[in-house]
């Protein structure tokens, strides 16, 4: 026969997939096992060429790879839902946007429609101030320096919207103190987030007793233990005097560290005593080492838990004796 099997045949390893080019003609290479033979191929071209070579050279069958099933199956006619709540829209805020702009200072206040409303809301904080004693006019001292003051300008609205009062709010210029001089302690503790979810989840007892109270100017109950002065109140200056600082004004930095001295030291003379894991929070023990009641303080806010509806009463008109609210 012309075409044998044997012109098909290439002696050939595992190993070697062709004969280099420059070996010598009519030299066949070294072959260890004469029975490995492997069918002619086309040149290699790919890593997987090779392999599907060397897999037929071992006489193992050769199994091509699956390629993914695609998923066929028909959609689920009741797919998931989520079962959260949602949120209608709150039409509050739109009643809460006002058309009468805040004023920035007094200039523009005083500019503006409704001028007589901001000088009204100016007086009545004056006059706060004035009643509870915060200064004393007084010349400025050889060295000392003054602490500038601004008003802050604000509109208070009812839940539904409406405007309840226009508010002005005299604060005094903080960054300008110097710390060590017109300033030292400035941290003030709070009642812990861990805390108050505790009270409150007591107060889901129908035994228990809740009560709430916000105290006004709060921070106007704090003592300036430093030396401080600031300009007088704009638009209600005397004269060319300072104001001699003995209660701390709104602004200052060491204004919330004294309202919570000022609260600290109120309680323990009701009788509380201050929890040591939560210093925003004050209990009154019984004899039986059990609290009869628990006053948690939040900056300028009050909460009163007592399963004694009558001792949650007289404490509560005690503080509100103390503070104005």
């Amino acid at each position: 026969m012309g075409n044998s099997l044997d012109s098909y045949l290439t002696p050939n390893t595992v190993q070697q997939d062709f004969i280099p080019q420059h070996s010598a003609p009519n030299q066949q290479p070294h072959i260890e096992h004469q029975d490995e033979i492997s069918l002619p191929t086309d040149p290699p071209m790919e890593s997987n060429t090779r392999q599907e070579n060397t897999i037929i050279s071992q006489n193992v069958p050769y199994t091509p790879p699956m390629e993914p099933i695609p998923d066929i199956s028909p959609p689920d006619p009741h797919p998931r839902r989520s079962e959260r709540a949602t949120k209608k829209p709150d039409f509050l805020s739109c009643l809460a946007a006002s058309d009468i702009p805040i004023p920035k200072n007094v200039k523009e206040a005083l500019s503006s429609a409704n001028a007589a409303d901001w000088q009204q809301a100016m007086l009545l904080e004056v006059t706060s101030l004035s009643d509870m004693n915060s200064w004393s006019l007084a010349d400025l001292p050889p060295g000392s320096k003054v602490i500038g003051t601004k008003w802050v300008f604000d509109i208070k609205r009812l839940v539904s919207g409406e405007i309840d009062r226009f508010k002005a709010r005299l604060v005094a210029k903080g960054y300008a103190q110097r710390p060590g001089m017109d300033s030292d302690e400035v941290f003030a503790p709070v009642a812990k987030l861990a805390t108050i979810r505790f009270i409150l989840s007591m107060a889901a007892d129908p035994t228990a007793h809740l009560a709430q109270l916000d105290v006004s100017t709060a921070f106007l109950n704090g003592i300036v233990e430093e030396e401080i002065y600031c300009t007088q109140p704009p638009q209600f200056e005397k004269d060319h005097r300072v104001c001699r600082m003995w209660k701390c004004l709104n602004g200052l930095k060491q204004a919330s560290r004294q309202w919570y001295l000022k609260v600290k030291e109120d309680m323990i003379g009701l009788g509380f005593i201050e929890v040591d894991v939560d210093q925003g929070l004050f209990i009154l023990p019984s004899k039986s080492n059990k609290p009869i009641i628990g006053v948690l303080l939040w900056v300028d806010d009050f909460l009163l838990l007592s399963f004694d509806e009558k001792i949650l009463l007289q404490y509560k008109a005690a503080i509100m004796a103390l503070y104005k609210t």
